[in-house]
């Protein structure tokens, strides 16, 4: 069984994308559908065919995680664009 430790560091935020509004998601069989939001459509797909579309499945890291008042969704990959 694989065992993740999160450490709560005193970080400043870092600016993302100003129209990002959160993350839908769902289990479908086995998988997980994972859609970020953005307001703007043009954006969302953008962001998606320059990072996340070059990504490998099996690569791909997901975590939600939650502390006192904040929820922080972190997508990872060390997949690199060809």
């Amino acid at each position: 069984m694989e065992q993740t430790t999160i450490t709560k560091m005193s970080v400043t935020s870092i600016p993302w994308f100003s129209d990002f509004l959160g993350v839908a998601y769902r289990y479908f069989d086995l998988r997980m559908n994972v859609v970020p939001l953005f307001s703007d459509r043009k954006m969302a797909t953008s962001t998606w065919t320059e990072y996340v579309h070059w990504w490998n499945d099996h690569d791909i890291k997901l975590r939600f995680v939650e502390t006192d008042e904040q929820y922080w969704f972190i997508l990872a990959s060390e997949t690199r664009r060809p």
